[in-house]
């Protein structure tokens, strides 16, 4: 089973369209759609004017791809919004909604390790970031890509023994961890130790799994460990766990490089349609174009890691 996280619908359009067209390159350089929070700074007749409140970089919207709400304040408004990048202008693509200024909410932005991944991130020291944690992953895991375990409580000591001993590897010195800890401050993000609950407490006592996606980073996901461990399928049924597989392929809880890599290094006989014969493996041979049609936004992974 082959599966290429290379390939977005713009690449396959601007192939459709073919090179000689005119909007073959602007569909290859165009961006992703992202959402954020940001401050309105103004407006005049041909862009709102906005500046992303984790990051303080500036967003100019076009008006051409937004009405304009009388609702919407200078400097006291804030608005979440989904925007795109499309020819060198920032384009409204989505929905947004609007907010009174509230000095919570720009707290919260500014030490969001999530918002700060939005923007100023550089894309060739992320992945040589995610390639040196995945070499440390595979030595602390004893050359596994995944890790089950019976609780989320067990996966947060889990990842913080891993997360210890990455930093540890890498040999940091105290001056250079005091730089850091001030350049984080100077930049208003003050979050203390971000490692110290990573399970949201909804988790603590459920099972997962952590693993490491070679395209992102470490990923967790609960709640489906019956479907590929035997350990934990005690008292279920064919039926259940057939429900449990579909409720798995048409979310959203893990990504197509996990999912990609369950089917194929734990194989199930949920893996299937409705009605499917044995032996067809008409899902296992269509499962590229199933993850693509089920998950277009969230197809290709994003880094998890972020620069601060």
């Amino acid at each position: 089973m082959k599966i290429d996280y290379k390939v977005y619908i713009k690449d396959w359009m601007a192939e459709v369209l073919g090179k000689n067209h005119k909007l073959y390159y602007p569909l290859l350089n165009m961006g992703t759609k992202i959402m954020g929070v940001f401050l309105v700074k103004g407006w005049d007749d041909d862009y709102l004017k906005l500046e992303h409140i984790a990051t303080d970089t500036p967003v100019n919207i076009t008006r051409k791809s937004i009405d304009f709400n009388p609702d919407i304040k200078k400097d006291d408004s804030i608005i979440n919004i989904s925007v795109i990048k499309w020819m060198d202008q920032w384009w409204f693509s989505g929905t947004y909604s609007l907010l009174k200024f509230d000095a919570d909410i720009i707290l919260d932005e500014k030490n969001s390790v999530k918002s700060r991944r939005l923007f100023n991130q550089d894309e060739s020291l992320l992945k040589e970031n995610i390639e040196s944690q995945l070499k440390v992953f595979l030595e602390f895991n004893k050359d596994s890509l995944i890790k089950f375990h019976t609780t989320g409580k067990k996966i947060n000591k889990f990842v913080k023994d891993y997360l210890d001993y990455y930093n540890k590897s890498l040999n940091i010195t105290p001056e250079v961890k005091e730089q850091s800890k001030k350049r984080q401050k100077d930049m208003g993000f003050f979050g203390g130790d971000i490692y110290q609950n990573i399970v949201p407490d909804e988790f603590k006592y459920t099972d997962g799994l952590v693993y490491f996606n070679p395209d992102s980073g470490v990923e967790l996901l609960f709640g489906y460990n019956c479907l590929f461990h035997t350990r934990y399928r005690v008292g279920l049924t064919d039926d259940e766990l057939e429900i449990e597989f579909e409720d798995l392929l048409m979310g959203d809880d893990a990504s197509t490089n996990l999912l990609a890599y369950l089917i194929k290094y734990f194989p199930t006989p949920w893996a299937k349609f409705e009605g499917e014969k044995p032996m067809e493996n008409l899902l296992i041979n269509n499962f590229d174009f199933m993850l693509r049609f089920l998950h277009p936004d969230g197809y290709n992974a994003k880094p998890s890691v972020t620069l601060i």
